[in-house]
């Protein structure tokens, strides 16, 4: 009987330790989430702390070989590496996924460099990823194609957030509209500008906006 009545005893606290109406049972939830949210951002620290150490790493070998190398770092903006891919030494670095050949990609891509403005700078830039000016739904990212007003305006958001410019279709089959965007001068002169300065919106007011 006491066995019994022990048992049930048991099935009782239980149950009620593990009642969602009571209280010390959502303490121990949230006390449970907090572990495993310290955790999860233990275990991106470490995955960070080793990636800064390897590109670190590169980073030296690269200054040290002698040579004038460009040092690209990509982990596609994973890791918050915004807030430690500067101190590697790295000269440029992909601050987002893949970009693909259609206007919803480019324009999730520049939307996104919108929260990235305070971690451009002249010693190491935001890749926005390769240019697909030109691919016209062809080669392994051309996914859909664009328009020839689209590719211009892709052109041109790059060069005003001054992101490294890498021509992505295919040079061979290059055409003259293609060209003529990728040699766009005015556009080429503010993506160099050495002040490395990019747009940016004031709580989507003009600047001479009255307040």
């Amino acid at each position: 009987m006491s066995s019994k009545t022990h048992t049930k005893q048991q099935l009782n606290d239980y149950a009620n330790q593990h009642n969602p109406n009571n209280k010390a049972c959502k303490a121990n939830k949230s006390n449970k989430a907090k572990m495993r949210s310290k955790k999860r951002k233990e275990r991106v620290d470490n995955v960070a702390d080793l990636e800064w150490f390897c590109y670190k790493r590169m980073s030296l070998a690269l200054a040290n070989c002698g040579r004038d190398i460009l040092f690209s770092a990509c982990n596609w903006g994973a890791d918050e590496s915004k807030n430690w891919m500067k101190s590697t030494g790295a000269h440029i670095w992909r601050m987002s996924g893949d970009v693909f050949d259609n206007w919803q990609s480019i324009s999730d891509i520049y939307s996104q460099q919108i929260e990235m403005l305070p971690y451009n700078s002249t010693s190491c830039f935001n890749d926005m990823d390769m240019l697909v000016v030109g691919m016209n739904g062809k080669g392994n990212v051309g996914l859909g194609g664009c328009t020839e007003e689209e590719y211009k305006t892709h052109f041109a958001m790059w060069c005003l957030f001054g992101s490294p410019l890498m021509i992505g279709c295919d040079i061979r089959m290059v055409d003259e509209k293609t060209l003529s965007i990728l040699k766009n001068k005015g556009l080429i002169d503010i993506c160099l500008d050495g002040r490395g300065c990019q747009p940016y919106k004031v709580d989507g007011r003009c600047l001479d906006a009255p307040s």
